[in-house]
């Protein structure tokens, strides 16, 4: 009887025995995420330990495997290591969140030389390729020549039309480099130029940021880089920045993103390089006012910008850049001026109706505008204005915000716009019962450019007491007594004639007319004006009580 237990038993141990196999192979996958085996797992742990960055592993009994993806910010500190501390191979195959190659000096300090040796070991210690989302090299000082001893700062360059030429030596690829962001922080100009050419981002689509760099002063450092494509190119932080000059923007390879920001206001570039800007189009540009007029000057057809920053001194309505003849716009769906002087107390002398003018002479197509930090002297932060009247500029604008120590946002408001009228109020809108209540709400809720008292459509000389809507020919009577008083059927006056059309009608005349961008404008049938049913609102309904009342609202 013994026998069948131990024969059960020994299939037990036996059955345990494979599954203690099985999942020893099966451990390199476990969690569903993928490790490395590589014979340089020790060595490339304990080259990133000098760091202080520890890498994702998993130990399966004595061995330690380095997990593919690593999802903690990595580091590698240049100052930390001699020549002898990097090894010849690192694991291949890793792919980063984030890493960071820093010397690890203060800012305040002098960024140390570029050492090329130890940086192209390093380079290609990392195999064939390496894979992060992002990449950010910081602190590298002036490039030592390791044959001539020559400390070369920076690539001396004038302003002039007459760009330097660029090396033509071809550096070696170092290093195959996959990845969406290069962030260049406190570099020097000689250190980019030595770097950039020397990694292969050809299969990249990629953005560059230049941060905190004064030693920058122009962009030709860039014209050894060779992405697939350059997403965005942005600049901050440049006191000596002087030149935007290069071959990615001559040569239209910035796709859609282009900023300059706490860099001098006067910048040079050759006309081949504005005209390039001039001529494409842009998700955001971002840059001083006073060189997007130099691009401005030479536009000879319109140029798209989805959102365009303007930053700089401010101005007053005489000055060299508000005086400047744009002999054609930029369509520009989102712009905000930043246009302030910290360095002066001198304000502003344009009004806000000024400003709205330079602005209609200089732009189409503007849906929002945000004003930041400029003393309009014609508005109280204090007002009650929550809509504002621009007409006749501006005629795509919905929002304005101005923001100085306080924010505030005027929504557009439309003299075209509908008045709806409850049916049961239509005979106190028409004997002009609430003329003087919406001249005096309208004042205290619409700030006008003009200075006019702007109201909805008021009552003509000699109104019709019982109109018909232009589409159904209900007439005011009937629609009174068919309308629901839990829900009434708004009666839409659509022009200063005071034509009128029931809701149910106009809504299907305005569903024709925003079906698409390319229809027409649908106008009134009686007299040709045009329809406008979106934005600020104004309404004449009953109250509980059984007054008449009006107000003013946005829709959505």
């Amino acid at each position: 009887m013994q026998a069948p237990i131990i024969i059960a038993q020994l299939a037990a141990i036996f059955a345990f025995a494979l599954l203690g196999l099985a999942s020893r192979d099966s451990s390199l996958e476990d969690d569903g995420r993928p490790y490395l085996v590589s014979p340089y797992t020790d060595q490339t742990i304990a080259f990133f330990e000098m760091s202080g960055s520890t890498l994702a592993t998993r130990t399966v009994e004595t061995t330690t495997y380095i997990v593919k993806d690593q999802y903690m910010p990595i580091k590698i500190y240049l100052n930390s290591y001699t020549l002898a501390d990097i090894p010849d191979h690192l694991v291949e195959g890793m792919v980063f969140e984030r890493i960071n190659i820093d010397t690890q000096y203060s800012h305040r300090l002098q960024a140390p030389l570029l050492n090329t040796v130890l940086v192209e070991k390093l380079l290609r210690a990392f195999g064939r390729s390496l894979h992060t989302d992002r990449l950010t090299i910081s602190g590298l000082g002036a490039v030592l020549d390791p044959e001539t001893g020559v400390n070369h700062a920076h690539q001396e360059c004038e302003l002039s039309p007459n760009p330097i030429a660029e090396d033509e030596k071809t550096h070696p690829k170092l290093l195959k480099l996959y990845t969406k962001h290069i962030v260049l922080t406190r570099v020097s100009e000689a250190s980019v130029r030595w770097l950039l050419p020397r990694l292969d981002v050809s299969e990249c689509m990629v953005d560059v940021w230049l941060l905190h760099v004064p030693e920058i002063t122009n962009l030709r450092c860039l014209d050894g880089f060779n992405p697939k494509t350059l997403l965005k190119l942005y600049v901050w932080d440049a006191d000596n920045f002087t030149d935007i000059d290069c071959a990615l923007l001559r040569e239209k390879k910035v796709l859609n993103e282009i900023g300059l920001w706490e860099t001098p206001d006067w910048l040079y570039a050759s006309p081949e390089t504005l005209q390039a800007i001039a001529t494409k189009h842009w998700d955001s540009i971002r840059m001083p006012a006073a060189f997007w007029c130099s691009i401005v000057k030479t536009m000879h057809t319109t140029i798209t910008v989805d959102r365009l920053i303007l930053h700089g001194v401010v101005f007053p309505t005489h000055d060299k850049i508000g005086s400047r003849v744009c002999e054609e716009k930029a369509s520009v769906k989102i712009l905000e001026l930043r246009l302030t002087n910290p360095n002066s107390t001198r304000a502003s002398n344009m009004s806000l109706s000024e400003l709205l003018v330079w602005l209609d002479s200089r732009f189409i197509d503007t849906e929002q505008i945000t004003i930041t930090n400029i003393n309009i002297h014609n508005i109280s932060p204090l007002s009650s204005h929550i809509y504002i009247d621009i007409e006749p500029l501006l005629p795509s604008l919905k929002r304005l915000c101005y923001v100085a120590n306080i924010s505030r946002t005027f929504y557009i408001y439309n003299r075209k716009s509908i008045l709806w009228i409850e049916p049961a109020a239509y005979k106190d809108w028409a004997d002009g019962k609430l003329n003087t209540t919406m001249a005096k709400i309208c004042s205290q809720k619409i700030l006008s450019v003009s200075d006019d008292i702007v109201t909805p459509f008021t009552p003509p000389t000699d109104p019709n007491p019982n109109p018909t809507c232009f589409e159904c020919n209900m007439s005011v009577e009937e629609i009174v007594k068919v309308s629901p008083k839990t829900q009434p059927i708004y009666l839409g006056i659509v022009c200063k004639a005071g034509h009128m059309a029931c809701k149910p009608c106009l809504e299907k005349l305005l569903k024709t007319k925003y079906a698409s961008k390319e229809a027409q404008p649908q106008a009134c049938p009686l007299c040709g004006d045009e329809l406008c049913g979106s934005g600020v609102v104004s309404v004449v309904e009953k109250d509980m009580d059984g007054k008449t009342c009006f107000d003013l609202m946005k829709t959505c």
